[in-house]
Formats: C-alpha cells, structure tokens, sequence
C-alpha cells in the first residue's frame, strides 16, 4: 500500500510509527547511557536512584505567554513541583510568568538562549549563550545548577563546558518523544501511554512547552500518578531525597 493511499487515520499512524522508531533510536536514554562514559558520567543524569515513590517532571522551551500558566495551574490543583528549562529569549519576554514559577514553588533550570541543537553550536558560542541564560534566571532564582542543552542531545565538549560552570546536565529518563511528534496529529494518547508505562521510582520525565497537548496529557498524568502513591517534586528535591544517581 502507497503513503499516498491511506486515510489520515494510518498516515498519523504511520507517521507516529515512524517517530518512535528514530526516537527510539536516537533519543532512547536507556541507549544513551550506554555512550554516556565516553562524555563524562559524573556529571549527566538521566535518573535518579530512589526507594521512594519520587518522580521530576521537567518542561523545556517556556516560559509561553498562555500555555506555562496553564500548566502552572494544573500543577497547583494537584499539589506538584515541577522543573521548568527555560530559553534565555523566553525568559527575557515573560518576565512576569518567571516570576510566578518561582514564587509557586517550582525551579528552573538553564536550556540555552533557545531550543535549536547546542551540540551544533562553535564552543565560544555555547558559552556565550549557557552564561547568558545563566545571568537571566540568577535574577529570579538565586543559584541553578540544572542544565538541558537545546535538542536534547549533549556531547562531551559541551558537557565539561556546563560543568565548568558548575552545572550538572539533566538528559532525562522518560522521554515520550512529544517533541517529535506534530500537534495536527493529536498524540496526547500515545504520549501518556508511554509516560504511563515507563514510569518508575527516580524518573525525570521530559515534556515540552508551549503546546495545548502538554495540558492534556498533564491533565491526564498527574492525577493518575498521584493517585499511585507517585509524588512529583523538583530535581533539587529529588537530587536531595536519593543518594545514588542511575
């Protein structure tokens, strides 16, 4: 059967086919850790070792003017800390939504002046833009040592340039490929099926900002996980909580 034949039914599930597939492939971080000791382990989490019940969810690329206040209002209704990766741009354009995620409890954590794949950048450049973003979120929050290059993807010069700023890099464990996947073609089912079923003790689960999807899969994973037992807190939290990173 030709791509051009199906209905708009089996091409979205083709093309999600197809997006698990390369980002089970590429962005896999069960298959990342395999390359992480090549890149400096010390200093790359992708989980955190916990007993208890203790789970981060992180948000990149905001803060956005009408999503992240949405998700904000989500994570007061069920009484969960989030980690929040903003963009330097972002940030300089949302001050007052900054502000709010901070004074509701939460954290941020660097993610270069804007979203774009920070392995591609000259190393001046990568450290004009990670010491940039530095300086923007140390007036709202007084030390960060959380960083998630831009694309998700790190190598090893960039890594021991964060750590040279003493950052740690935060990959993540719970990757439901939202990024990758269009909004036309819906996907909050998949995405909170993966989330769902990968879901552990010491997870650090990764969506992204700026799309109405997110408020429907957060809509559907908070009060299902919090109704596990499952407490969402922030990457400080649970850095202090765990004594051994996986």
């Amino acid at each position: 059967m030709f791509v051009g034949s199906l209905n708009l039914n089996q091409k979205s599930a083709v093309l999600l086919g197809f997006i698990f597939l390369i980002g089970f492939l590429l962005l896999n971080p069960k298959l990342i850790s395999l390359f992480i000791h090549q890149i400096g382990p010390n200093h790359i989490i992708l989980s955190f070792d916990s007993k208890e019940k203790l789970v981060a969810l992180t948000i990149d690329d905001g803060p956005h003017p009408t999503i992240t206040p949405l998700i904000l209002d989500l994570l007061k209704k069920h009484q969960a800390k989030a980690t929040f990766f903003l963009t330097g741009k972002n940030i300089q354009e949302n001050p007052e939504i900054v502000k709010r995620i901070i004074d509701e409890g939460h954290e941020i954590g660097n993610h270069m002046q804007d979203h774009n794949f920070s392995i591609l950048l000259e190393a001046s450049e990568a450290e004009d833009q990670l010491l940039i973003t530095h300086n923007l979120i140390t007036a709202y929050q007084p030390s960060t040592k959380w960083f998630r290059p831009g694309g998700g993807l790190t190598d090893r010069a960039l890594n021991e340039l964060s750590h040279s700023h003493g950052y740690s890099t935060v990959i993540g464990s719970v990757y439901p490929f939202d990024a990758l996947i269009p909004e036309e073609y819906g996907g909050e089912y998949f995405i909170t099926r993966y989330i769902d079923r990968n879901i552990h003790p010491g997870a650090i689960i990764i969506l992204h900002d700026g799309r109405i999807r997110t408020i429907r899969v957060l809509e559907n994973i908070l009060p299902t996980l919090v109704n596990d037992g499952y407490q969402f807190v922030t990457l400080s939290e649970l850095d202090e909580r765990t004594k051994n990173r996986s």
